[in-house]
C-alpha cells in the first residue's frame, strides 16, 4: 500500500527583529495548515550552543529547505556571523554537488532580489512572498512546488 506522506521542510531565515520573526512564523503556520510538515527554530527549544547541530540536522533530514532571503540574511550568510555563515556553507556545498538542488527553495522576503539573495543562490528561481499584492498567488505556487516534487 502506498503511503501519502506530508512533505517536510525546514525554514532558514535571519533573526532581523520580532516583527520579521512573527512574519516567518505566520508563513510557517500557513504551510502547516496546507499539509506541509514544517520545522522552525521558534517552535523548538534549541540552546545557542546546539544551534549548528540543529541546522545540520534540519537541512539533512527534511525534504526541502525554504531560504527566506533578505539583506540581513545575505550579509550573515556571506559574512563572518557564525550561524548564518555556517548554514550558508552547508547549503552551498549541497548546491554545488547538484544532487540536492531541488531541495532548496529561495523565498524573497524583502523588496529587492539583488540586495537579498546571497551569491550562492542568486541564480536560482525564487518565490516572492514579500509582495502583498501577489502573496496568495505566489504562496499557491510555493505549495505546488513542494507538493509536486513528492
Amino acid at each position: 500500500m502506498e503511503t501519502n506522506l506530508s512533505p517536510k521542510l525546514f525554514i532558514s531565515y535571519s533573526w532581523n527583529c520580532d516583527t520579521y520573526k512573527t512574519m516567518v512564523k505566520n508563513i510557517a503556520a500557513k504551510l502547516r495548515k496546507n499539509g506541509i510538515e514544517v520545522r522552525l527554530d521558534q517552535w523548538h527549544d534549541v540552546p545557542q550552543a546546539q544551534l549548528t547541530a540543529f541546522m545540520e540536522k534540519e537541512i539533512s533530514q527534511n525534504d526541502y529547505v525554504l531560504i527566506f532571503c533578505c539583506p540581513k540574511y545575505k550579509h550573515r550568510s556571506e559574512g563572518s556571523t557564525w550561524g548564518g555563515k555556517y548554514e550558508g556553507d552547508i547549503v552551498t556545498s549541497n548546491l554545488y554537488t547538484g544532487k540536492l538542488k531541488k531541495k532548496f527553495i529561495p523565498v524573497l522576503f524583502s523588496a529587492n532580489w539583488d540586495e537579498s539573495a546571497p551569491k550562492w543562490i542568486k541564480k536560482e528561481t525564487f518565490i516572492d512572498l514579500y509582495d502583498d499584492n501577489n502573496f496568495e498567488d505566489n504562496f499557491e505556487k510555493l505549495l505546488e512546488m513542494i507538493k509536486d516534487k513528492q
